[in-house]
């Protein structure tokens, strides 16, 4: 019986060692990226992008993006977007509450972003749940903010850390007074794996699969 016991904490201290733990980076200098994903590659101010789409980082890494059956927009700060990210900041709007969940081909170590409520002069709560390629839940972390007009690049920013590069996904919401909000998110910031990404020819054959498995996850994660 003592064996079983033995060996059963064994197991178990196995598998909670074997998930990488994540922190919360609410500073962008923190985060240590090396990596981005612009997301005027999509369009200029007020284009309209179908969910899920898929979009380049700076170095090539594969990022699919889906916001259930609601479209995207792109606008701009200064234009169609009057918050408080830095003026001329081409930011991504969901258009409507929930969670938007981001993917990436190869998994990263760090990912963050600067997060704003469509609400203007209110409080603000931001969550980033992570997920390895096995789509076990890594953990979640959170921080405030105040949603301004103010055009001065104060919009919160969040981002999750890993102890390895084992963040494959990641689901993000903002809430305002406990409740889902519409929001924007910045240009996303990326902490690659020291192993690079791949080739462009591979990436393009992975699209079209990766959109799908994004999209049966998101469902799956809602239902």
């Amino acid at each position: 019986m003592l064996k079983t016991i033995r060996f059963a904490f064994v197991v178990a201290l196995f598998a909670a060692s074997s998930f990488a733990s994540v922190v919360s980076v609410t500073n962008p200098g923190n985060l240590n990226a090396n990596d981005s994903v612009d997301w005027s590659q999509l369009g200029g101010d007020l284009t309209t992008v179908s969910s899920p789409f898929a979009a380049n980082s700076l170095l090539g890494n594969l990022v699919a993006v889906i916001n259930g059956n609601n479209d995207f927009y792109v606008i701009q700060q200064g234009n169609s977007w009057n918050g408080n990210f830095n003026p001329g900041d081409t930011v991504l709007h969901n258009q409507a509450t929930g969670a938007v969940e981001i993917d990436f081909l190869i998994p990263i170590m760090a990912v963050g972003a600067r997060f704003q409520p469509i609400d203007l002069g209110v409080g603000y709560s931001i969550f980033i749940t992570a997920f390895n390629a096995s789509n076990t839940n890594l953990g979640t972390v959170t921080t405030t903010g105040l949603s301004t007009g103010a055009a001065d690049g104060s919009a919160a920013f969040l981002g999750v850390m890993s102890s390895t590069a084992d963040i494959a996904s990641i689901v993000v919401n903002v809430q305002v007074d406990g409740a889902d909000n519409a929001f924007a998110l910045g240009s996303l910031s990326i902490a690659e794996a020291p192993t690079g990404v791949p080739e462009p020819s591979t990436m393009f054959l992975a699209v079209g699969g990766m959109l799908a498995c994004v999209a049966r996850k998101f469902r799956s994660r809602r239902s």
